[in-house]
């Protein structure tokens, strides 16, 4: 996994821990093409916290609750599972 294309979103805090995110970086399988704009459903990961999030339909963010997280794909599960052990190891370097 890499970090793909990015963009600016408007400031929305993490609802777990209120950290102001400003941009959205999109996860890629090797050269797939893409764009960092998030629509609802998407997911979302709090690079301060690590909580998973989800967008609403006003592409407002809520944490992921344990039912959301096991209708997802095993494959999503574990990449997203990957995601969030890399943002607690960045965090305990800090």
């Amino acid at each position: 996994m890499k970090l793909g294309s990015e963009s600016r979103l408007t400031p929305s805090a993490c609802p777990a821990c209120g950290f102001e995110a400003d941009a959205a970086s999109q996860a890629v399988q090797d050269d797939e093409p893409g764009t960092a704009v998030p629509k609802p459903g998407d997911l979302s990961l709090c690079v301060h916290c690590g909580v998973a999030l989800q967008f609403g339909d006003a592409l407002q963010l809520h944490i992921l609750t344990d039912d959301e997280r096991e209708e997802l794909p095993l494959a999503i599960r574990v990449q997203l599972a990957e995601a969030q052990r890399i943002v607690m190891l960045a965090k305990r370097l800090r």
